[in-house]
Formats: structure tokens, C-alpha cells, sequence
């Protein structure tokens, strides 16, 4: 069937949904615009520069009637006059792609070089991003900043969203974020996704300009509707913070999934937070891997960390530790203070890598210097493990900026050297503090010191009752002691009511899982159920005493009087 059978089938029934009625004046204007593209290509045959770039530019894109063929295109391109600054230009921009032709930097380089002689701006930018990253010529950022200008001064926007990002940087040129700004501003006005994209994260946290979510909005609801992924996945990120809209993880995951699939691996790593956690769509650890892993291979190097944290506890995929260790040492290669920490287990414990202490101490030490609080936690229970009593103290004062930022494992461990007194004077009080702080996020051994604080009535109020349900939360998150003491509170009745049956199945799970005195316990509370139940107190007779008792009472005398 042909484009047009569709519309010819029943032409009697004007009632018929699929009859289409084109008016004469837009069969015209469809002429028209054939016969212009008939005419350019005539033109381009006939040698003329413009038309012979548009039709390059048509079948580069497949606009203007003409299918999307790069080889074609790059064709055309070559058919320009030497002299022809957007002829060069185009073809500088095949050989630096591979459109049409094999990739060549160097050769790309040469022919913006030839075109920007002319002052051809988007030439001129493009030169500025050669000298920016050493392609084709040695790197040279202030020569970079001077082509960018140049192409700004031509009213080329690219041109001067790039030197917003020499200025917001400080690449080439003295960091000045208002000058940033305004670059950004002046190529977000001609409608340039990337610098409405970058604007809008001045505005969102008053880079360079007064703070102003609103409008960080607007600018991001721009670009995205323009396509540019950055800005969809930064739109993303504020439905999910409810940032300047009403928090919507539904939006949020939507938004992250289009700019993923826009090729932006940033948004592969939140889609796959999103899937992590359930948020906005169905909980999916596996996919959620899949999004980490596709963020990873696009060389995002937060997802290069998270990938190896998957590989390492067989988090949506199997374990495999010497895969984990790589993705670490990946990362760390690149500056990532937590696959520096995670590269650092790895060698503490040998997993993935050879067992190495001094390396893991080593690289324990540079994610702390860049800021990574879980860097000061392995490197201070890596130093707890030594007898020495400067080490502990050193430890102890290790965990101090961890547990400080909200690090649950750095708050249950300090909260253990206030209760023992280890490498600190000893503070149950404030040992408890740090034990509630961990079990709020929680952590199941917190749960249990904290229960036990309770319990006995050290470091907090005596309270069986709080003692069970910190016993009971523990226990669910796989605390094999919590349960023997859940256990034992419901074999004595306090804070629960006395159930020795399920003090059994508890004892049991505890024996089950080798935790000390299990077993003990265990035969205990089943004794306990085999033997015959007590007879009920027999109540005596109010006012009759036994003879002994009146016996007693005549040597005594009578009572004295007050």
C-alpha cells in the first residue's frame, strides 16, 4: 500500500475517519517546498558553495527530503572550494567524528584550523576545543580561551557557553563564576540547550547569580524539552529532593530513564538508585545493577564504585570479588575516595587482590585526606585490631568525624569504646547516645548494645520493655544474639509477657546459629516446659495464726505504747 491508498479506499463516506482533506493552499505550499529542494540540489550540482553544504548538511542529518546517509554527506562536503570557510568547517566536522569517513582527529584539527583563518566562528570554537584538549595540536588553555572568545565575539553560541565554562572552571583564565554566568545567559538566549542547562544549575545553587530554583526550573524544563539529556536528569533529581516542585520519584524515574537512554550515563546511575530503592518504580536489584553497570561503561565514576559494591556482596548480581576489585581499583584510579576505601577492604582482607595491610592502611589514609568519612572507619578498626594502647586512642579519635556526618558503623564503634572505655574514658551514658544515633539507621548491633543498655539499666533508664523491641528489631536484621536475649526476656517475663514456648523457638535459632550459652538456655527453658506445673499458693485464713506464732506473741509481752 502507498502513502496515499489509505485516503482513497472510500471517498464517498465523508463520515469515514481515515478520509483526509488537504486544503489547496497546503498542496501548494508542499510544492513549493519540493521544487526548493529541487532547486538546491540543482544548485549543488551546478557547483554553488552554499547549496552544496546544505545538501552535505541534509544528508548528514536526513532533514530537507533526503534520507540520513553520512557517507553521502561527507561527499558533498568534499565537493567544497578550498576557500569555503563552512565547507572546511563541515568536513572538519566529519573527519573529527568518523561521519561518513574514517575518524581523524589530526586531519579535523587542520581543516578548523584552515576555516577559523576566515573567522569562521563555529570553527573557531571548534579550534578551541582542539587546543582545550591537546587534539590534533599541544594543549594550550589560554589559546583555547582566546578562540572561544572570538567565536562568542561573532555571536556563535557554543562559542560563548564554552568560554562561560573557561571562566566557571578556571581553565586558562582567572575563575570568575559572574562572567560564567553571564555567558551562559547570553548563549541560553539563543536557545542553546547546554547553556540553559548550565544556567540553570548557577541558578539552582547561586553560582555566579543570586539563587533562584524557579527559574534553575524553567531553564532545565527548556533544555530537556529540547532533548539535552544533562538538563532532563538534573530535572530529574529535582522532583525527587522536591526542590522548587512537589517531590514526584514517579517524574523523577521517568526523567532519569530519558536522559539515560539520551546516552547521559549520570542518569543510568540515578535510574538505578531509583531501582535500588523502589523509588518511583517496582524495587529491582537486578536492574538496578544493569543501570550501575551501563553507568559504568559510560565512565561515570560514581557507578564505577557502586558496580564494584554489587560484584562485592552479590547485590543484584552474583558475588564476584576479583571483578569488585577492579571496578575499585578503577575508581581509585581516578581520584574516587570510596573505591580508594573499598580497594583498601579488599586488600585487609584479601579479597579480589592479594592480601596486603600496609596497602589497605595506605589507601585507607588517602580517601580520609579527600574527605571519605568511611576512610577514617576502616583505617581506625584497622588500628583497633593492634594491642598497642596509642593505636586505640588514635581509633577511638579516628571515629570521632564518621560517627560526627551520620556514618552508622562509625557511631556503633565509638559508641563501644565509650561503653569499654577503649582508647577513652569510659561514658556509658554517652556510649548509649552513639548506640540509639547507629540503631535510628538501622544498624542490628547498636540495636542489641543499645538493648542491653536498657535492659540493665546502664548508660540509659532501665527499661525491659524498650530492651524487647530493640532485641526484636535486631533480631529481624539477623542479630543471632539479640534473639537469645529477646529469648531470655520472654523466658523470665520482663517487658514481654512470659512465653517459654517462644523462648524455645528462640533459644533454638540462637543454638542453630553457634551463639554462646544457646544451648545451655535451650535445655533450660525445655525443662522447665517438661516439668509438672505448679500447685497454686493456698491462701490461710486471715487472723489465724499458727501456735509457734502465738507462742511468739505471749513472750514478746504486750506492745508499748507510743
Amino acid at each position: 500500500m502507498t502513502d496515499h491508498e489509505q485516503f482513497q479506499q472510500n471517498p464517498q463516506d465523508p463520515q469515514d475517519p481515515q478520509v483526509v482533506v488537504f486544503s489547496p493552499e497546503l498542496l501548494k505550499l508542499a510544492d513549493r517546498r519540493r521544487q526548493a529542494l529541487e532547486d538546491i540540489r540543482q544548485a549543488a550540482e551546478d557547483g554553488d558553495a552554499n547549496a552544496v553544504v546544505q545538501m552535505g548538511m541534509n544528508c548528514l542529518y536526513g532533514i530537507g527530503g533526503e534520507a540520513k546517509d553520512p557517507g553521502k554527506a561527507f561527499r558533498w562536503f568534499s565537493q567544497t572550494a578550498p576557500d569555503d570557510p563552512a565547507g572546511l568547517y563541515w568536513l572538519g566536522v566529519c573527519y573529527d567524528n568518523g561521519f561518513g569517513v574514517g575518524q581523524d582527529e589530526d586531519r579535523a584539527c587542520r581543516l578548523y584550523q584552515e576555516s577559523a583563518q576566515q573567522d569562521y566562528a563555529p570553527a573557531l570554537c571548534n579550534l578551541g576545543v582542539c587546543y582545550e584538549s591537546g587534539q590534533g595540536v599541544e594543549k594550550d588553555l589560554k589559546k583555547a580561551v582566546e578562540l572561544y572568545r572570538r567565536a562568542a565575539e561573532g555571536g556563535y553560541p557554543m562559542g560563548r557557553c564554552n568560554l562561560g565554562v573557561m571562566y566557571h572552571s578556571g581553565l586558562g583564565v582567572e575563575k570568575d563564576p559572574k562572567k560564567a554566568a553571564y555567558c551562559f545567559a547570553q548563549a541560553a538566549e539563543q536557545r542553546l540547550p547546554r547553556a540553559q542547562y548550565l544556567l540553570g544549575l548557577c541558578c539552582e545553587f547561586g553560582d555566579g547569580v543570586e539563587k533562584d530554583v524557579s527559574r534553575a526550573l524553567a531553564l532545565y524544563r527548556e533544555a530537556a524539552g529540547a532533548g539535552y539529556p544533562d538538563a532532563q536528569c538534573a530535572l530529574g533529581v529535582l522532583y525527587h529532593q522536591g526542590k522548587g516542585v512537589e517531590q514526584d520519584d514517579r517524574e523523577a524515574a521517568r526523567l532519569f530513564r530519558q536522559a539515560a537512554e539520551g546516552g547521559y550515563p549520570r542518569a543510568w546511575h540515578y535510574l538505578g538508585q531509583s531501582y535500588d530503592r523502589g523509588l518511583g518504580v517496582e524495587k529491582d536489584v537486578q536492574e538496578a545493577f544493569r543501570c550501575f553497570l551501563a553507568a559504568a561503561q559510560g565512565d561515570y565514576t560514581e557507578a564505577i564504585c557502586q558496580t564494584g559494591m554489587c560484584y562485592y556482596f552479590g547485590h543484584g548480581t552474583e558475588r564476584d570479588y576479583d571483578r569488585a576489585a577492579e571496578y575499585f581499583r578503577r575508581g581509585a584510579e581516578r581520584g574516587h575516595p570510596r573505591s580508594m576505601t573499598r580497594l583498601g577492604v579488599c586488600c585487609e582482607t584479601g579479597h579480589g587482590v592479594e592480601r596486603d595491610v600496609q596497602r589497605a592502611e595506605s589507601l585507607y589514609r588517602r580517601a580520609m585526606d579527600l574527605g571519605d568519612p568511611e576512610g577514617d572507619y576502616h583505617l581506625a578498626a584497622l588500628l583497633r585490631r593492634d594491642k598497642n594502647p596509642e593505636n586505640r586512642r588514635k581509633a577511638a579519635l579516628l571515629l570521632q568525624k564518621p560517627a560526627a556526618v551520620g556514618l552508622a558503623a562509625a557511631q556503633y564503634l565509638l559508641g563501644v569504646c565509650y561503653e569499654t572505655g577503649d582508647g577513652v574514658e569510659k561514658k556509658p551514658k554517652y556510649a548509649a547516645y552513639m548506640y540509639h544515633r547507629a540503631a535510628q539507621q538501622g544498624h542490628p548491633e547498636a540495636m542489641l548494645r543499645l538493648g542491653i543498655c536498657y535492659e540493665t539499666g546502664v548508660g540509659a533508664e532501665k527499661d525491659p520493655a524498650i530492651a524487647a523491641n530493640l532485641y526484636r528489631q535486631a533480631a529481624e536484621r539477623g542479630s543471632d544474639l539479640a534473639r537469645c536475649r529477646l529469648g531470655r526476656l520472654y523466658e523470665r517475663g520482663l517487658g514481654v509477657e512470659r512465653d517459654l514456648r517462644r523462648a524455645e523457638e528462640l533459644y533454638e535459632a540462637g543454638e542453630r546459629a553457634g551463639v554462646s550459652g544457646a544451648k545451655e538456655a535451650l535445655d533450660r527453658v525445655r525443662a522447665a516446659l517438661a516439668a509438672p506445673p505448679e500447685p497454686p499458693p493456698v491462701d490461710k485464713p486471715e487472723g489465724k495464726k499458727s501456735p509457734l506464732r502465738r507462742l511468739l506473741d505471749r513472750l514478746k509481752g504486750p506492745k508499748s505504747e507510743e
